[in-house]
């Protein structure tokens, strides 16, 4: 099983200097701590800007983790995103993860004048277009939403021009995709287009399964191909004792689960149940076990959940880092050894301890 980090928002929880350097320092940990990934999302709120910056500033504070962005892909020109992702994937010498989600959240939709039975079909227009703005060739695309080269009237004196090109290409010859696909719908189509699809924070693990299950049979014979990687999202908070890890937890999950029919009882333990993994290093172990034996092999651990101090984000990192992560990486740890290592979490020079919430 492989860990990424994140997905930090694009604008940070302070909303000041102080917060965005704390992000760079816990995404700069994470690959210390073998971090497969960190990840940078949208976001559901204004502000903040395009996560290709804040991505791109973690690039340079990085050498081997790769870089995942979730852009809100569908609502501008799709070839900002095309420029912005191959920029970033030079700045990061070929790391990019390209995660964009299906469907943008209601606001973003009123904000740009995008009608939301339009929402699905512009995203999947403009996938294409990002990918054919990445190939080596120059292209033209004519579409529902967009024609490339536009060809306008007053563009008389680029009427030679037939194709366009983004320069520079991204570094890798094929950008890692993946998509986050809002329902089983979704998981067909990525499936119908070869994508890897990424399991939502909001899924409850047993739409994961079956959302998974139906990508996998849509695939066919290319499953073996295709379906290697089952990533999902999980909020995560670990703490030395699972009391600790609620207590810090619970005023945070109060703002991320999701509510309505379909998700539990009121309670935040009761709603987080199959969504959200609280607790100690064991409790989030077994938890993890779970999510393995439906196939998830790619965790990507939100831990800095809105409101939480950066001193138990970053616990929660170390904890994860050193006690859960060696579980599915190292057969056979012998428990002595995790519980020297896990000594070392609380020790002030080398811990949590040593962190200060910029507040």
């Amino acid at each position: 099983m492989k860990f990424g980090l994140g997905p930090f928002p694009a604008v940070s929880a302070q909303d000041d200097a102080d917060g965005y350097r704390t992000l760079l320092e816990h995404a700069a940990l994470a690959e210390e701590e073998g971090f497969d990934s960190v990840w940078v999302d949208e976001g559901n709120q204004f502000g903040g800007g395009s996560p290709f910056v804040l991505a791109a500033a973690i690039a340079t504070r990085t050498r081997a983790a790769r870089i995942a962005v979730r852009p809100v892909v569908g609502l501008t020109h799709p070839f900002y995103t095309a420029e912005d992702g191959a920029a970033l994937d030079n700045i990061a010498n070929g790391r990019l993860i390209f995660a964009p989600r299906e469907l943008p959240p209601p606001g973003p939709l009123t904000a740009y004048g995008v009608a939301p039975d339009e929402a699905r079909e512009r995203f999947w227009e403009a996938l294409e277009v990002v990918g054919r703005a990445w190939a080596p060739d120059a292209f033209a695309h004519t579409g529902r939403f967009w024609t490339i080269p536009a060809g306008l009237p007053e563009h008389t004196h680029a009427v030679e021009f037939t194709k366009v090109s983004v320069t520079p290409k991204p570094a890798q010859p094929t950008v890692p995709t993946w998509v986050g696909a809002a329902d089983d719908a979704g998981a067909l189509r990525a499936a119908a287009h070869g994508l890897t699809v990424l399991g939502e924070a909001s899924d409850h693990i047993d739409a994961l399964a079956q959302r998974f299950a139906a990508h996998r049979a849509a695939l066919g014979e290319a499953a073996a191909r295709f379906a290697t990687l089952r990533p999902a999202i999980r909020d995560m908070v670990i703490a030395e004792t699972s009391d600790e890890a609620w207590r810090i937890a619970t005023p945070a999950l109060e703002q991320t689960l999701p509510t309505g029919v379909g998700t539990g009882a009121g309670s935040v333990r009761e709603r987080a149940a199959g969504r959200a993994v609280v607790g100690d290093v064991d409790t989030v172990i077994a938890e993890l076990e779970s999510y393995g034996a439906i196939g998830v092999n790619y965790v990507v651990c939100r831990l800095a959940l809105p409101g939480l101090a950066a001193a138990d984000v970053h616990r929660s990192l170390l904890l994860l880092g050193r006690g859960v992560a060696p579980h599915f990486r190292m057969f056979n740890l012998a428990p002595a050894v995790r519980a020297r290592t896990l000594e070392e979490v609380g020790n002030p020079m080398i811990g949590y301890l040593s962190v200060q919430d910029p507040s």
